[in-house]
């Protein structure tokens, strides 16, 4: 019976110290990363991982280029994605199940016909679906003038 008090305590003893140690090193921790800190980290770090690039920096990617300058207001988008553009009235998204990754497009062409399980398409935002649609392909059904696509989150 004493051995399992004394087991007790010591686990018990264990577990306080362990939480004194986890709150004074985040205490530390936090103390070394003040506003000042974390700025200049984040400056030092963004600018090696990421903001000092130009388009050139990702070649066989899909680029979007905002404007005219090559370094700057340019989005890219994953090496195998799959642009669908909407033009006219091709490809439009008539309904969008964000949850359930099922989505209805009007009038397919060869963009969204053409499309196998495992690709991933991107189409813009729009007022069916204001974050636009990002989907890895599970199934395209073509029926009529229309092609529901079901998928999973890429």
């Amino acid at each position: 019976m004493k051995k399992k008090l004394v087991r007790s305590l010591l686990l018990a003893a264990g577990g306080i110290l362990l939480l004194v140690v986890l709150i004074v090193g985040g205490m530390l921790l936090f103390s070394r990363l003040s506003p000042e800190g974390y700025a200049n980290w984040w400056a030092k770090t963004s600018d090696a991982l990421l903001f000092n690039k130009t388009v050139e920096d990702f070649p066989g990617h899909l680029i979007d280029n905002l404007d005219e300058d090559p370094t700057t207001n340019f989005v890219v988008y994953a090496k195998d994605l799959t642009r669908v553009y909407t033009y006219g009235d091709h490809n439009q998204l008539v309904s969008a199940d964000v949850e359930g990754k099922e989505y209805i497009i009007a009038n397919p062409d060869e963009q969204i016909t053409e499309l196998k399980r495992g690709d991933v398409f991107f189409i813009e935002p729009s007022e069916q679906c204001v974050t636009g649609v990002s989907v890895k392909v599970k199934k395209v059904k073509v029926k009529n003038d229309q092609a529901i696509v079901t998928g999973t989150t890429p």
